[in-house]
């Protein structure tokens, strides 16, 4: 069972942003993999990973379009700014994920000494592409319907 989210305001989120020097649109969709492809992200652990990503980018000034969680990976379409990089966003949503998680659902302590697996797949969207890909993301537990 995949744990869905989609952003509410999606053509707002998606528009050009600004900041003081720089006018920019930089959405990614990024993927990563749980450790040895392990099935641990569905019901309330899946539920609370997803709660854990939107904190992280609430906290980062990240803002996420489109978040699934399927029991061994996560898909994330996320907008950030010219100063972010995409290999610390990454790396502060499976870092804290991965604690948090252990902290509250401790069976996920002893399964591994990690939850997710070392890398990530990540590819830039852009305007003419961010619907298409925002309905993959969304579409996750249709598409993996036969795994």
């Amino acid at each position: 069972m995949a744990v869905i989210h989609v952003a509410e305001d999606i053509a707002k989120l998606v528009q050009e942003q600004k900041s003081t020097t720089a006018a920019f649109l930089l959405n990614y969709h990024v993927v990563f993999r749980t450790k040895r492809n392990r099935r641990f992200l569905e019901g309330e652990v899946g539920q609370e990973g997803l709660t854990l990503i939107l904190d992280v980018a609430e906290k980062r000034g990240y803002k996420i379009l489109a978040a699934a969680l399927m029991p061994d990976h996560v898909h994330l379409v996320v907008a950030l700014t010219p100063s972010d990089r995409v290999s610390d966003a990454v790396r502060y949503f499976k870092g804290t994920t991965a604690r948090l998680l252990r902290e509250k659902f401790p069976r996920l302590r002893d399964a591994t000494s990690s939850l997710w697996s070392e890398g990530y797949y990540v590819e830039s969207v852009g305007l003419k592409n961010v619907k298409q890909v925002l309905s993959y993301v969304s579409r996750q537990e249709e598409h993996h319907r036969d795994d």
